[in-house]
C-alpha cells in the first residue's frame, strides 16, 4: 500500500484531482486514479470528490492506495533472466 498526503499550494490550485494525481503518481493511469477516487481511496479533506474536482489551495490530498507490481514484477524477471543468461556465458 501507498500512503500520501499532500497539501495543495497555489502553483497546484485550479487543477483536476485526477489529473494532477496522474502527474504526481505517474506509475498510474489517469483511468486508475479515477477508480480509486470513485472508490474513496483518495480524498479531499478527508471527504469523497468527484474525478473532476477542481482542486483549492490549502486543501489535502490524502491516499491508501495498492500499488501494481505487474508491470515491475515483469521487468525484474526479464533482468533477472537476462542476468543468470550473461553469467552462464
Amino acid at each position: 500500500m501507498t500512503d500520501f498526503n499532500i497539501r495543495i499550494t497555489s502553483e497546484a490550485s485550479g487543477n483536476r484531482i485526477d489529473l494532477f494525481l496522474t502527474q504526481k503518481i505517474s506509475q498510474f493511469s489517469r483511468s486508475k486514479i479515477q477508480k480509486y477516487i470513485k472508490n474513496g481511496d483518495i480524498l479531499v479533506n478527508k471527504k469523497k470528490v468527484k474525478p473532476n474536482w477542481i482542486l483549492k489551495k490549502g486543501e489535502y490530498v490524502t491516499g491508501d492506495i495498492q500499488l501494481d507490481i505487474t508491470h515491475n514484477s515483469c521487468l525484474l524477471i526479464s533482468v533477472l533472466t537476462y542476468l543468470t543468461h550473461i553469467k552462464h556465458v
